[in-house]
């Protein structure tokens, strides 16, 4: 299981036969989104996790690999919450460049 700076879990699959159990709690520290992998989901299955998105565009890429067991393209994952976003509310569907954009314009904001 992934761990924040706090050591908190952030991964949560969930495989159970009603298609839900305890979800992971939200990251405390910097800009962070929910992201599921929508295959899974189109399947009965949620499967996601927290991704703070404060990383480089690299890092994104490999954690939603992770996610996916696949390549992140758009439309395979979505983004279903997010955190200390504000106003920018990152889209549900985008693609990992995207997101990378989100999070350079946060850190320019002092906040990712």
């Amino acid at each position: 299981m992934k761990r924040n700076s706090h050591g908190e879990g952030l991964r949560t699959d969930s495989d159970t036969a009603d298609g839900w159990e305890a979800w992971d709690a939200i990251p405390r520290d910097g800009p962070a989104v929910f992201v599921i992998d929508t295959t899974a989901f189109d399947h009965g299955i949620v499967r996601g996790w927290w991704v703070e998105i404060g990383s480089d565009q690299a890092v994104l890429h490999a954690e939603l690999t992770e996610l996916l067991g696949r390549e992140p393209e758009e439309g395979t994952w979505a983004i279903v919450d997010q955190v200390g976003i504000g106003e920018l509310m990152a889209p549900e569907t985008m693609t990992v460049a995207n997101l990378s954009t989100v999070a350079e314009e946060l850190a320019a904001e002092g906040r990712g």
